[in-house]
């Protein structure tokens, strides 16, 4: 699984979480830096992840009273890891289907 998150604080606490397959993240980082699969990076699945974890959180923050200030993007990728939001609940939990594989996104709030 690879995993990437940026935090949201001020009026609003907590953070948006993007995941997905490598080969769902590897197609998008293919797509975002128009390259062939196969020649995508470590590098590129890395700034791919965190573009992605960017633009979602800055469209949740955009719904939110300010003044909130977003975070930079964290990527996790791996086998058996728990990505957790310490203090927070899930408040969202959407799946979406993405060039052919699924892309989560998740919205933790803190303090709910």
């Amino acid at each position: 699984m690879s995993s990437s998150l940026v935090g949201i604080a001020g009026q609003w606490d907590g953070a948006v979480i993007v995941a997905c397959s490598p080969a769902t993240a590897t197609e998008l980082a293919s797509i975002m830096f128009d390259v062939p699969a196969s020649e995508v990076s470590t590098e590129n699945l890395e700034d791919t992840l965190g573009e992605l974890a960017n633009m979602v959180g800055g469209n949740v923050k955009a719904l939110l009273p300010p003044p909130c200030l977003l975070s930079l993007p964290t990527v996790v990728e791996g086998r058996d890891y728990r990505v957790r939001v310490p203090g927070a609940t899930i408040v969202r939990d959407l799946n979406f289907g993405v060039l052919g594989g699924r892309l989560r996104v998740l919205v933790a709030e803190r303090g709910v």
